[in-house]
């Protein structure tokens, strides 16, 4: 890493292509190169607890209370080092004391609720990883001046980033990699322990410190895990797409901790890769850190490495492992089951694709699935997909076929169980227990009451969110038998289709409800089919009417 180091000094400042060049020699095979020179830091300030700790330092010594018509006066700013949409990062030196920091100030005024939640969040944290905040420039006469200058006085370090190295230099050795990654999953976890999530972590945000060591920066899109609760999806998807988890698209409200996995992951990938982690490819990775890096990147977070702490064990362990093959023999031998491994893995996968569409064929023939399902599904399976899903699909399928098919549901189900358990036999116990579930629900069912039918069915339309718990309330306090309670769970369906916004979607949800209480309730069904033809000519006028003033508008542009 000193050598990377080294060499960025000597550049001219212009990028490198995307491609990757060969990966720099590791450490252990480099040159010996001295330290470089690097003037003192500047003095240490204990990180302060929370914000208001860091404004009780924002005066220098023997500074006076009452602040100076210019915030910045103190500080000659040298040059710019970095520069983004909200704000600029200058190099400067404090007149008092001569030591050197970076000046992170604002520039867009809108932008000022977001400055100082960085602000508050780089104040809660005290961690060598993590660049330290000194003092707040500005903060204090917010009251008088409400469209004053902020800054933030932070701990300067000379870098570079590690998406400028990464385009300089190409993909980084295995090693240097991790030893950088294991220094941000700490630093991560001391942020999660204090209850911030960074929501942005990726190489131009962790800089590099003298000695190759990552600090973390660019806390502008933090949020504390009680302030994200308070933010709607349509403000909380700031960020790289690149590395960015999938759940933030969704809303800070659906974020932890397995976010700044996510981009941890992501930023390994770019650092072992030398590329764009917008399309996470295997063979890109090297094949010691394969599985860990995937599983960073997992688009559900339930697959992740739940917290910091078990990725940072992963890493240490990785490291380990790297460090101590140092013969190259393990290293090939490994390399070589590994291949083994999956090209076996791979075979079997065509294999076993190869039956599943044998049996697709079957059940349609069957009419259990539809005509085109076997092309949809050969289909499926040439662009990659994993055939143990397939399968799922074709059983999840072939179930609501047999469903609509009433009394002979359960022989249906029964002829199909026998197809798949002929095409697929031998394929392992995932696909023996997925048969032996099908071959549960083709049993004869035992005749539940109308009550409990209905209350499972109430309970699946709150989960789809076809109900609400008002709804729930006013339907509990009806008593009598079932059929009274099912003309309140109609009322309530009604009400929902009537009042709902947008009224196309909130008419369709309502048909959905209608027809799974159909479905469970076969001795009603005349009257839920009722409901159901009211709904259906609500839903011609609201897609009318949607026509109609789709066309004024067209007129009206027109003119």
């Amino acid at each position: 890493m000193e050598e990377l180091l080294r060499r960025d000094e000597d550049e001219d400042g212009e990028e490198a292509e995307e491609e990757t060049p060969a990966p720099p020699a590791p450490l252990a095979q480099a040159p010996v190169l001295p330290e470089p020179v690097l003037e003192p830091p500047p003095a240490a300030v204990a990180a302060p607890e929370r914000l208001e700790a860091a404004l009780e330092h924002s005066l220098a010594p023997g500074e006076a209370s009452e602040p100076s018509l210019d915030a910045f006066a103190d500080y000659e700013e040298l040059e710019v080092v970095g520069s983004g949409g909200a704000g600029v990062v200058t190099r400067a030196r404090e007149r008092s004391t001569g030591q050197e920091v970076a000046l992170k100030r604002l520039r867009k005024p809108i932008e000022r609720e977001r400055f100082l939640r960085e602000a508050d969040a780089i104040a809660s944290l005290d961690h060598p990883a993590i660049v330290r905040l000194h003092r707040v420039l500005g903060v204090d006469r917010l009251e008088e001046d409400p469209e004053g200058p902020l800054a933030l006085v932070l701990e300067h370090v000379a870098g570079p980033d590690l998406e400028r190295l990464v385009q300089r230099h190409g993909r980084l050795p295995l090693l240097d990699a991790l030893g950088l990654a294991i220094d941000l999953a700490e630093a991560l976890g001391h942020a999660h322990e204090r209850g911030v999530l960074h929501r942005d972590v990726k190489p131009s945000n962790v800089l590099l410190a003298p000695g190759g060591k990552a600090k973390l920066t660019d806390f502008g899109l933090a949020l504390s895990v009680t302030a994200q609760l308070s933010l709607t999806p349509s403000g909380a998807t700031l960020g790289t797409p690149s590395y960015m988890a999938p759940e933030q698209l969704g809303g800070a409200h659906r974020v932890d901790a397995r976010a700044d996995v996510y981009g941890l992951g992501a930023t390994l990938y770019r650092l072992l890769s030398g590329v764009s982690p917008r399309v996470i490819r295997e063979s890109r990775i090297p094949y010691e850190a394969r599985s860990l890096v995937l599983r960073c990147v997992e688009e559900d977070p339930r697959d992740r490495y739940p917290d910091m702490e078990a990725l940072g064990a992963a890493l240490r362990r990785l490291r380990t492992r790297v460090q101590e093959d140092t013969s190259g023999v393990h290293r090939s031998l490994a390399r070589a089951s590994l291949e083994l491994k999956h090209e076996l893995e791979r075979t079997l996968a065509r294999d076993a694709g190869q039956r599943l569409l044998v049996a697709a064929a079957g059940l349609a023939n069957l009419e259990l699935l539809p005509a085109e399902a076997p092309v949809q599904l050969r289909t499926r399976l040439e662009l990659g997909g994993a055939w143990r899903e397939a399968l799922d699909f074709v059983i999840e399928t072939v179930e609501a076929s047999a469903s609509r098919q009433g009394a002979d549901r359960p022989r249906l189900l029964r002829d199909a169980h026998a197809i798949l358990s002929a095409a697929l036999t031998g394929q392992g116990e995932g696909v023996r227990a997925a048969l032996r579930r099908l071959a549960e629900r083709a049993r004869e069912p035992r005749r539940e009451s109308p009550a409990r039918r209905l209350s499972a069915v109430v309970q699946r339309l709150l989960e789809r969110d076809a109900l609400e718990p008002e709804d729930l309330r006013a339907i509990s306090g009806r008593s009598g038998p079932a059929r009274v309670v099912l003309e309140g769970v109609l009322t309530r369906i009604r009400l929902r289709a009537e009042e709902g916004s947008p009224a196309l979607r909130a008419v369709t949800r309502a048909r959905w409800a209608l027809t799974e209480l159909r479905l469970a309730l076969p001795e009603w069904a005349e009257r839920v089919e009722e409901e159901d033809l009211a709904l259906a000519l609500r839903e011609t006028a609201v897609r009318a009417r949607e026509a109609r003033l789709a066309a004024e508008t067209d007129d009206e542009e027109e003119t």
